[in-house]
């Protein structure tokens, strides 16, 4: 049995296990995802699931058939500061990176009790900013030239949101 994390309308979150890693690698390595993920080996994600500091998770419909993955980093973080690593659908159109980002924000703010939860993306994606922007994600800056995709250097948005400011 899985172990979820939260239930949403459409979808849960659960705790990643082993046995997903071979889709977690699928979803990043796809075309429409791999322009803006860092690439991970199985081995790294099972180092990732394992740690202390790492919540990483499956994004799951009700029929707890996986469309997509997030990785939240900092769990432990000194000054409750959570960082959404990573978040990638395979189904998409369907609304669920959006519903996984409105649990994220239950489970950082309500069970996990953080003052700030922040994430980056990759400047280019505007459709990704547009969706964390009507979460309520606040744009803080550009770390310009901070990646690199396919010998290409990359400029990411930082976006946060703090627990003062839930409506």
């Amino acid at each position: 049995m899985h172990s979820t994390i939260i239930t949403g309308d459409h979808v849960n979150l659960r705790k990643t296990v082993p046995s997903d890693l071979a889709y977690v690698v699928k979803v990043e390595q796809a075309a429409d995802n791999a322009k803006y993920i860092l690439q991970n080996s199985p081995e790294e994600h099972l180092a990732m699931i394992n740690h202390r500091d790492v919540l990483h998770l499956i994004i799951e419909d009700k029929d707890m058939k996986p469309v997509g993955y997030m990785i939240l980093k900092g769990v432990h973080h000194k000054f409750q500061n959570l960082e959404i690593m990573r978040i990638a659908v395979s189904d998409k159109q369907k609304g669920y990176g959006k519903e996984a980002m409105s649990l994220a924000k239950q489970v950082a703010f309500g069970q996990m009790k953080v003052h700030r939860l922040w994430l980056d993306v990759h400047e280019d994606n505007r459709p990704a900013q547009r969706l964390y922007e009507s979460l309520g994600f606040r744009y803080e800056g550009t770390l310009r030239d901070v990646v690199k995709f396919d010998d290409q250097y990359a400029s990411m948005r930082i976006y946060s949101i703090l627990a003062t400011e839930l409506s």
